[in-house]
């Protein structure tokens, strides 16, 4: 299955962002755990019923479009990447269950938000249901994991989506760093 399988390694350019792309902001709210998030996403997914359509094929040979072939230096490529192993194949799946939402550019909705989030998803009215915010994972200060017994670290390196989220209504945001 495609989307069990991980996404291709990230090929570095030798020339490469190595400053933290987080904004200069905090979240003053309330943090706390998603309680039960875990068991409510395992619960959906078991009683979901999964077309078993074939969406896509693949070559028995070596696919040259399945592999990371294109450098990266920046967000800017992270986006590109995340686009071509996520969105499109996500997207194909969206589309065989109808269910109404994709992956798109924030650009492809109207809305009078100041912000840009990287990556959206939106529903066929064109609003935006899911807001994210991408970051290089070379650089330390994006690595989400390394914030959570760090409560002001933690602050900071979620404000931009969370204000993502609150400024477009959409649902809880993500934040991704990917290898």
């Amino acid at each position: 299955m495609l989307i069990a399988s991980a996404p291709p390694q990230l090929p570095l350019g030798p020339y490469h962002t190595q400053h933290s792309a987080l904004h200069d902001l905090e979240f003053t709210g309330v943090l706390q755990p998603w309680q039960g998030f875990l068991s409510s996403v395992q619960t959906a997914h078991q009683n979901y019923t999964f077309r078993s359509q074939t969406l896509a094929l693949t070559l028995k040979t070596r696919d040259p479009y399945a592999q990371g072939n294109v450098e990266i230096g920046d967000e800017h490529g992270l986006l590109g990447r995340f686009h071509k192993h996520f969105g499109d194949v996500l997207n194909s799946v969206f589309t065989s269950h109808s269910t109404g939402i994709r992956f798109a550019e924030f650009k492809c909705v109207q809305s009078t938000f100041s912000g840009t989030p990287d990556v959206i998803l939106k529903d066929d009215n064109h609003h935006v249901k899911v807001a994210g915010e991408l970051k290089v994972p070379w650089i330390a200060d994006h690595w989400p994991e390394d914030k959570y017994n760090d409560i002001d670290q933690l602050r900071i390196i979620l404000a931009q989506p969370i204000k993502y989220m609150q400024g477009l209504g959409a649902l809880p945001v993500y934040y991704l760093g990917f290898a």
